[in-house]
């Protein structure tokens, strides 16, 4: 295993530390009822198990866990290259021009922050419109210096905001959707309606499987909906 890591740039101390916390996991879930894996979730059927581990999946999962640690992505202005169908917006290479602020807190506003350099997404100079946000772990400030390290990141879409952040209030006039009174969306109030609905179900869904771990949620037609909506974003 050891070998494994080091040829694979892993650090052995790091993967053994994550081996001991997802068992720990497993075990605190099986405790309460839970299944303790995606196989035990699905019945002992190990088919497909990789099929069902969807990165969107994935991303909105770790965005319910860190939410409220938000960043939002800024991106240097367009610029456009000319070619024989006209004008046509060239793509970003410049990591440095992208620019990262954390959301208002209290009386502080956006605040300027930098990618650590150990997370996967340092270096990157471009970010889809659906990946406009982060989410993180644990921040640190450089010593001697006001600047301030953003660690363990991952980009998540307005979506999974919507879906697991904080409260959703909905601007009809506008035309707009806003969590926490700090992230805003253009969507139609009709759309916007929808997923706060959506979410409200799945948030009584959730209760019930609380109350009673025992309950059988996995084919229920609001957890369907929702995974389908990540899934195919």
């Amino acid at each position: 295993a050891r070998r494994f890591a080091n040829a694979h740039f892993l650090s052995a101390n790091g993967m053994d530390e994550l081996h001991g916390l997802r068992s720990q996991l497993a075990s605190t879930l099986g405790a309460i009822g839970l299944p303790r894996s995606t196989a035990e979730a699905a019945g002992g059927v190990v088919t497909g198990i990789r099929e069902m581990h969807q990165v969107n999946l994935v991303r909105s999962l770790v965005c319910a866990g860190l939410y409220p640690n938000v960043a939002k992505v800024q991106l240097p202005d367009a610029k456009f290259e000319a070619t024989a169908q006209g004008a046509v917006e060239s793509a970003n290479e410049d990591a440095r021009a992208v620019k990262f602020y954390t959301l208002p807190d209290g009386a502080v506003g956006y605040k300027r922050v930098f990618l650590h350099p150990s997370s996967a997404l340092f270096g990157a100079a471009n970010f889809e419109q659906q990946q406009r946000f982060l989410v993180f772990h644990s921040r640190q400030q450089q010593a001697n210096t006001d600047r301030i390290y953003l660690r363990d990141v991952t980009a998540v879409s307005p979506l999974a905001l919507l879906l697991f952040g904080g409260e959703v209030s909905i601007n009809h006039d506008r035309g707009s959707v806003t969590v926490d009174s700090q992230i805003t969306f253009d969507a139609p109030g009709r759309v916007a309606v929808l997923v706060r609905e959506l979410r409200a179900e799945c948030d009584s869904l959730l209760r019930a499987k609380i109350e009673e771990p025992a309950l059988e949620i996995r084919s229920h037609p609001v957890l369907l909906a929702i995974v389908n909506l990540l899934s195919n974003e």
